[in-house]
């Protein structure tokens, strides 16, 4: 047993005394045997802190005091076990008469000790006893807590405990070993983080305090012998409590009579005539240990308030958060790190690393990408990880302190100062700044330094002194491609190990995954939020060419899904939709750099100029065939952001426009644009200029086609800027069509044809323009990638089309092509006036015909309507109402390839059928029932060519049935061909099947066996 347990035992019990209220208006009139009067330093408490009153900004919810909470049963206010009163005599002003109220004088500097012996001897135990508690509950698999925690370590190859002066603790039983209070409390946020986190914020805050009092304590911060300790053991007493109550609740377990030795080992200390303080003074050996305690529990409670911030996200405010004092309308956007963050792809090299092994590396790990690629929300969940005591990081709930240094908001170039000034100004207040540093080395602390090519000459002295003072522990750096050469050289010059690792570009999966959480996040109507994410998928799948610039950067996608949510007609036009991004974003880095730029109040102005100058480089840039800026375009931009007086790698990063040439030997920066489509973009801005200014005619831009590549998107762009700015004149039409003739744009590229119109604003010059020359085929031929443009334009433009053959292969869902069921079904709304002929339509569904899917094609052939004159059908059918059979509404139809998989689905066939066979050629029938149905429930199918029977995983006992359905199936004239897929049976069972079916199969069996493929003629 453990050796306070064994004392307490040997100790006589004790009796609760109570203590007398003060009153101030009382005289006071000393004993006889008291020549002393008191000062007024001896009745001085307010240099006690307050423990009791301490809120954590990343507790989850306040302090339940609520008449039902179960801590309410916690006494507010214990009465110390003082068994040496030396008491005042007390006299009331009131009268002569009155009795004598007898109150305590503060205690004497012996008594003070004593308390403190007990502040020290109730907190070590109540560690003791949770982690032992803890560390022996069943889900820790520890053997009722006698495994070893070398042992148990070993298990999953780690150990956490770094400090060598622990080492000593882990071959030996906890329950029986005494262990001191640091190590106590990294078991319980080390070892035991599983448990120790379900414990409720107000018990983990209430075990930082225990060790912080403790600590106080011992180094001498509550002990001197002037101050009244009584409020300190009080606090401890309601901690204690607390504390047990609630790691009762969590192991069910009863804890009170820890409480009860507690009590006995204190009433003995309070009651003891030694003056001894052997026991109670901090040894040289553990002053670190206290020190680096305090450190420990008081700088996760500071920094848990300071990275509260950091929980929530502004993809409309540069670094994440509100802004101050904005009346923009998306300054009160507020996402969560944890509902949003999308797990980012790290590159080291070819090799790909998952985040969980992130801190799996030692020395350096510096983080590179583009601006908006995520390195900062990764920063932030690495710290909200870090504060919720959670296991998706490898390692990182191992570190006593996170420090998150921002470099653009810091102020101090050494790190003493910076720690005592902006990061832990109340934990360093009272502690001697020489040992700040000394002390934290100590401990296992990580460092996250996000935004290095943001340093100014403060900052970048502080990451000097960061490396060279901790460069043995765990560093993060993030900062953009174009800097990394110089974290090299910063890590070579203190001799760091560094391991590099590209965030790269969200891949589709992961943009849907983003969107859908801040869809989720952001609206609470479930019906609501399913239908924006419905059509803001199909939005931009249908347009994922031109907005995939900003699908691939997190903070630009969040902007895409927040503006739908909010502003859903900017998505009205692509050149709306990229304006207002560059809007966002110009306004992010004026935030950005607004707060060492003299005369802020012109920045925007400044950067509107900066962003024409830019697409002028651009045009440039595109008339060369290449996206890489030339030198001279280099130097011009350079040169005009020197006289604006800003930074050129600022605007150009905050656009994600630069990067590092291809040549690793050349130190040079090199500037490209990061998507084609930008770059476009950009430039039609600065042409969109010119013609406004009358400096440029449309006509001349004819002869530069040649020197752009598609360049049809720099006139589609063009097209979209004048109509934003209501400058799109018929002249202005007809010269870009003239233009547009020059180029190799066949007429099927609907998808071109769609955006020009759009990007119009719908004009109706345009419509007429496309109509009468340039969608002249007569037939169209539609697949996954065009049929929803070409519709819409059915839908809108009155172009002249006899038939359509819609053919979507087996490789793709017919309701994954984006909108096309929506378009389909409001074809008939916009041409049923102008409609003067169906138009002949090829429907192929391949996806549907297939026996494996369980979709049918209804829904699609109801969207035919009354505009649709379909001739050729594959797909599948479901049940219908009698009387409104599907494939009696196509009297055309020649030729019908359908799957059935129920017997209802089987009869609306057979009735759509009776009225329409006279047409129909080819008849190719799988039946893929999904339960048997009875051989009676099938009737001949009719038509006017030929049958194809498909019967899908025929087994044995089925022969008799399958031979019975083929025969009602093909009625009188047979079958033509029959193919049995996916057959079970064996060859006896096929051979007498083929002998009854001879006569009733005219052509061919196909038997498709699991093993095999064989024919049966």
């Amino acid at each position: 047993m453990a050796d306070d347990t064994e004392e307490a035992q040997r100790s006589p019990s004790h009796s609760k005394m109570a203590l007398l209220s003060t009153c101030p208006d009382l005289d006071v009139n000393l004993p006889k045997e008291s020549s002393v009067i008191p000062d007024d330093n001896h009745l001085q408490f307010d240099l006690i802190p307050d423990y009791t009153n301490h809120h954590n900004a990343n507790d989850d919810n306040p302090p339940d005091c609520s008449p039902d909470s179960d801590q309410h049963s916690i006494p507010r206010h214990i009465e110390p076990q003082v068994s040496l009163q030396r008491q005042l005599n007390v006299t009331s002003n009131s009268g002569r008469n009155s009795e004598p109220i007898f109150v305590p004088l503060p205690p004497s500097p012996r008594e003070v000790t004593r308390m403190k012996k007990c502040v020290k001897l109730m907190g070590e135990k109540v560690i003791r006893d949770i982690v032992r508690e803890l560390y022996a509950d069943p889900k820790m698999n520890t053997n009722d807590g006698t495994m070893t925690l070398a042992e148990y370590c070993a298990q999953g190859d780690t150990n956490p405990l770094s400090d060598p002066a622990q080492r000593s603790f882990l071959n030996c039983n906890l329950k029986e070993k005494n262990f001191d209070l640091r190590f106590g409390y990294e078991v319980l946020t080390k070892i035991c983080v599983r448990l120790y986190q379900r414990l409720s914020t107000e018990c983990r805050r209430d075990v930082r305090q225990v060790c912080e009092m403790v600590s106080d304590v011992m180094l001498g911060q509550v002990a001197r012998l002037d101050v009244d300790a009584r409020p300190l053991l009080d606090t401890m007493r309601i901690k204690r409590d607390s504390i047990y109550l609630s790691v009762g609740h969590l192991t069910g377990k009863d804890m009170n009579h820890y409480t009860d030795v507690t009590e006995i080992l204190v009433d003995e200390i309070l009651n003891t005539d030694s003056d001894s303080k052997d026991d109670f003074e901090v040894k040289h050996s553990q002053l670190m240990m206290y020190q680096t305690l305090r450190m420990t529990v008081k700088g996760y409670q500071e920094l848990s308030e300071h990275y509260e911030k950091f929980a929530d996200l502004n993809p409309f405010s540069w670094g994440g958060r509100q802004r101050q004092g904005s009346s923009d309308e998306f300054s009160d956007v507020c996402l969560k790190v944890e509902d949003i963050f999308i797990e980012p792809k790290l590159q080291e090299g070819d090799k790909s690393i998952a985040l969980k092994k992130i801190l799996n590396v030692d020395g350096l790990v510096v983080l590179q990408g583009l601006a908006g690629s995520g390195k900062t929300s990764l920063c932030q969940f690495l710290v909200h990880e870090w504060l919720k005591g959670r296991e998706k990081v490898d390692r990182l709930n191992r570190f006593d302190l996170v420090f998150f240094i921002e470099t653009k908001s810091v102020r101090s170039s050494s790190l003493r100062e910076y720690l005592l000034d902006q990061v832990l100004p109340l934990n360093t207040a009272g502690f001697d700044p020489d040992l700040i540093i000394p002390t934290l080395k100590e401990l296992n602390v990580l460092f996250i330094i996000d935004g290095y090519d943001e340093t100014t000459l403060t900052s970048c002295a502080l990451m000097e002194d960061i490396l060279a003072k901790f460069g043995k522990k765990q560093i993060v750096l993030t900062g953009r491609p174009e800097i990394i050469r110089d974290v090299i050289c910063l890590a070579g010059r203190h001799r760091l190990q560094h391991t590099l690792l590209e965030v790269c570009p969200l891949e589709e999966e992961m943009q849907e995954q983003l969107s859908c959480k801040i869809f989720k996040f952001m609206l609470q109507d479930k019906t609501t939020r399913q239908g924006h994410r419905k059509a803001f998928l199909e939005y931009t799948r249908e347009r994922r060419k031109l907005l995939d610039p900003f699908l691939k950067l997190p903070l630009t996608a969040a902007i895409l899904a927040l503006l739908w949510i909010e502003h859903s007609g900017i998505f009205a036009t692509i050149t709306y939709l990229y304006q207002e991004i560059f809007r966002q974003l110009t306004r992010n880095l004026c935030e950005r750099i607004s707060k060492d730029f003299i005369g802020a109040s012109d920045l925007p102005e400044i950067l509107q100029n900066l962003s024409l100058s830019l697409g002028e480089q651009a045009w440039n840039t595109l008339r060369g065939g290449s996206l890489e800026l030339s030198q001279a375009a280099n130097s011009q931009l350079e040169s005009n952001c020197q006289e604006k007086g800003v930074q050129i790698e600022q605007v150009l990063s905050g656009f994600h426009l630069c990067h590092l040439h291809e040549n690793s030997d050349e130190w040079k920066l090199k500037l490209a644009f990061y998507h084609a489509s930008e770059a476009r973009y950009l430039a039609a801005i600065h042409l969109a200029d010119l013609v406004q200014k009358k400096t440029l005619k449309i006509q001349e831009l004819g002869a530069t086609y040649e020197l752009c590549p598609e360049f049809e998107e720099v006139l589609m762009f063009l097209m979209g800027h004048l109509a934003l700015k209501d400058n799109l004149t018929s002249t202005t039409v007809f010269d870009i069509f003239n233009i547009i003739k020059k180029l190799s744009i066949v007429p099927t590229n609907f998808i071109f044809w769609w955006n020009l119109f759009e990007e119009s604003k719908r004009l109706p010059q345009v419509s007429t323009i496309l109509s009468v020359e340039k969608l002249l085929p007569k037939h169209w031929q539609l697949d996954q990638t065009n049929a929803t443009q070409a519709i819409r334009i059915l839908c809108f433009i009155p172009a002249k089309v006899r038939t359509i053959v819609l053919d979507i292969p087996n490789e793709w869902h017919p309701k994954d092509v984006p909108s096309l069921l929506e378009v389909l079904q409001g074809v008939d709304e916009h041409i049923k006036k102008r409609l003067k002929k169906l138009i002949k339509i090829e429907m192929h569904l391949w996806r549907h015909e297939s026996p494996a899917s369980e979709d049918t094609s209804d829904e699609f052939l109801w969207a035919l309507g009354c505009w649709g004159d379909l001739t050729c059908f594959t797909g599948a059918l479901g049940a219908q109402p009698e009387g409104e059979e599907l494939l009696a509404c196509f009297p055309s139809l020649r030729s019908v390839q359908v799957r059935v998989s129920t017997k209802e689905a089987f009869k609306s066939l057979s009735i759509g059928l009776r009225k329409i066979y006279k047409n129909v050629r080819s008849l190719v029938v799988t039946l893929a029932l999904r339960s048997e149905c009875p051989s009676d429930c099938f009737s001949e199918l009719r038509h006017n060519g030929t049958l194809e029977l498909n019967m899908v995983g025929a087994k044995d006992e089925q022969k008799e049935w399958l031979v019975e359905v083929v025969k009602a199936v093909g009625g009188r004239g047979g079958c033509w061909r029959l193919r049995l897929e996916g057959c079970h049976m064996t060859y006896d069972a096929l051979e007498w099947v083929v002998r009854h079916l001879r006569g009733h199969v005219r052509n061919k069996i196909d038997i498709e066996t699991l093993n095999e493929h064989e024919e049966v003629n």
